[in-house]
C-alpha cells in the first residue's frame, strides 16, 4: 500500500455506527497519531457543530480536535468565506449549519440576501422554502452543503437535504451549488486542511457515492470499507477504488 501523507476520513459507516464505534477504528486512528500522519474527519453531516463531533469523538476514545473536524457545513462556511462577494444569506439548517456560518463571521439575515443556503432541518416549514425560493428568484445563489436524497434514522430512511434542495431548487428553476461529497469543494477544503496534494492523500469512506465518486473526482486515492452502507456490488467498473477493505484493520499503514 502507498504511504500516503494525510487521511481523509469519513465518520458514519467508517468510524461509528450510530453510538457505537466500529471495530478497528480506535485502532487505526492511533497508529496515524504514531507515524505523525496528519487525518481530517469529513461528513456529510451538516447537523453535527466541531464541538459535537469533538465530544462523540472523544467518548468512543477518538483523539479530534478542530482540526481534525470538516462537516458540510463547516465546509459550506469555509466556501463562503473565500468569496469574493459580500455574502448576506439566508440560512435553512440546524445548529451545524448555524454555528459554522457563525464562526466564519458569515451575515444570516432575511434582508438583502445574496445568497440562499441549504443544510438538513427537521423543523422544515412551507414558509422557510417559500422564502428561500422567494429570494432565489430575486437573484440570490443556492448553496447547499449535500445533495444526500435520504439519510438513514432507527426507523428506517428519511427525506435528506437533497430532497429538500430540490424543492427550492425545482419551484425557483435555478440549480444549486453543493458543497458536500461528492462535490470537489469539499474535498479540497479537506486537502487544504491536511497542507496536501491530491495525489499525497487517501480518503476512507463506506458509500461509494459519495466517498468514492467524490474522491476519484478530485484525483485522490480511495479505500472503500464495507462496515456501512457501502456493498462491492456498488462498485461500477469504471471508477474503480484504490482498495476495497472489510474493515480498517485490513489497512496497514507505511
Amino acid at each position: 500500500m502507498t504511504a500516503y501523507k494525510g487521511y481523509l476520513i469519513d465518520l458514519d459507516g467508517t468510524i461509528f455506527r450510530g453510538d457505537e464505534v466500529i471495530p478497528g477504528a480506535v485502532e487505526f486512528i492511533y497508529k496515524l497519531i504514531e507515524k505523525q500522519l496528519p487525518y481530517v474527519f469529513i461528513t456529510n453531516n451538516s447537523s453535527y457543530t466541531a464541538d459535537l463531533l469533538i465530544d462523540k469523538l472523544t467518548k468512543m476514545n477518538i483523539p479530534a480536535k478542530k482540526e481534525n473536524i470538516l462537516t458540510s457545513s463547516i465546509a459550506t462556511a469555509k466556501y463562503l468565506k473565500q468569496s469574493k462577494e459580500q455574502v448576506k444569506c439566508f440560512m435553512i439548517g440546524e445548529i451545524g449549519l448555524k454555528q459554522a456560518l457563525k464562526d466564519e463571521n458569515i451575515v444570516m439575515t432575511n434582508q438583502h440576501v445574496t445568497h440562499v443556503v441549504m443544510g438538513i432541518d427537521r423543523q422544515i416549514t412551507y414558509d422557510k422554502l417559500a422564502m428561500a425560493t422567494d429570494f432565489v428568484r430575486k437573484g440570490a445563489t443556492l448553496i447547499s452543503t449535500n445533495k444526500d436524497l435520504a439519510i438513514p434514522s432507527e426507523t428506517g430512511f428519511k427525506p435528506g437535504n437533497g430532497a429538500l434542495t430540490s424543492v427550492v431548487s425545482l419551484s425557483s428553476g435555478k440549480e444549486p451549488l453543493f458543497i458536500g461529497k461528492p462535490a470537489k469543494n469539499m474535498i479540497q477544503i479537506g486537502l487544504n486542511m491536511l497542507n496536501c496534494k491530491a495525489r499525497e492523500v487517501l480518503l476512507i469512506g463506506d458509500n461509494y457515492f459519495t466517498d468514492i465518486a467524490g474522491g476519484i473526482k478530485s484525483g485522490v486515492d480511495t479505500a472503500f470499507i464495507l462496515t456501512g452502507i457501502g456493498q462491492r456490488r456498488d462498485i461500477k467498473s469504471t471508477m474503480q477504488p484504490t482498495y476495497v477493505l472489510n474493515d480498517l484493520s485490513d489497512y496497514h499503514l507505511k
